[in-house]
């Protein structure tokens, strides 16, 4: 599965996963020499950047925007070429979920005693 995730607003960036593994992930500031920071505001760049890697929006399986922007409901508005799409995206909060910030103590996995490749020798 292909999934291309698209980060439109301050430091923007396109990343494309592929069954799980990383294809390639670059930052809107690289392109054409953009100012830090850039925002992704043209859906082209999202075409071009997929075409630059041998890809299109066709082998795509998935789109997945990421880019909150401070309210409950966001909404992108942006450039399909010349022509002004307004995107929906999602908040990073439920709107309904009980105990969201409660602790998942003793959920995790126990492992006594283990050393971990970084921390050997320490």
């Amino acid at each position: 599965m292909r999934i291309c995730g698209i980060k439109l607003t301050h430091d923007g960036a396109i990343a494309l996963v592929e069954d799980g593994k990383l294809v390639f992930c670059v930052e809107q500031e690289k392109r054409d020499n953009n100012p830090r920071y850039q925002a992704i505001d043209d859906l082209d760049a999202i075409a071009i950047a997929l075409a630059e890697h041998g890809f299109d929006a066709h082998d795509i399986d998935q789109f997945v925007i990421d880019g909150w922007d401070g309210v409950v409901e966001s909404e992108f508005r942006v450039l399909s070429g010349s022509i002004p799409v307004s995107l929906k995206g999602a908040p990073y909060a439920e709107r309904q979920a009980d105990d969201l910030l409660a602790s998942l103590d003793g959920s995790g996995l126990l492992v006594g005693g283990q050393s971990f490749p970084y921390k050997v020798g320490q």
